[in-house]
C-alpha cells in the first residue's frame, strides 16, 4: 500500500521535475530508470536547501 502511494507521488514529482529541469531529468532518468524515486527525492532535497 505504501509502495503504491509512493509510486503515484513519485510520478507527480517526476512530471513537475520535467517542467523545471527538462534536459537534466530526461538524461538522468533515461540512464537510471529503476532509480527514479531515489533521484527525485535526493534532487528535491537538494533543491529545498
Amino acid at each position: 500500500m505504501f509502495c503504491f502511494y509512493f509510486d503515484k507521488v513519485n510520478w507527480l514529482l517526476f512530471v513537475l521535475y520535467i517542467v523545471f529541469f527538462n534536459h537534466f531529468v530526461v538524461v538522468m532518468f533515461d540512464n537510471n530508470i529503476k532509480k527514479i524515486p531515489t533521484i527525485l527525492i535526493f534532487s528535491l532535497h537538494l533543491k529545498k536547501k
